[in-house]
């Protein structure tokens, strides 16, 4: 269940991402800016970075709850 939920959270966040940089349905590779690419990378970058970061924030608070109240 867990797996479905972040594959669902993935494919969302690379979809904001898409549109964002204007990759749509219509769009062709030769629509395809360098400034496009460079959004795409970007945020895909800054996205991923800033929930890894979250993660490893909140699994720090988490352990360090459950050592005060042992």
């Amino acid at each position: 269940m867990l797996d479905k939920i972040a594959g669902a959270l993935s494919n969302g966040i690379v979809g904001f991402v898409v549109v964002a940089a204007g990759m749509v349905s219509s769009a062709t590779a030769a629509d395809i800016t360098a400034a496009n690419v460079r959004t795409f990378e970007t945020f895909a970058f800054y996205i991923s970075a800033r929930v890894h970061h979250a993660e490893s924030v909140g699994v720090h608070v988490h352990r360090e709850n459950r050592r005060e109240h042992a």
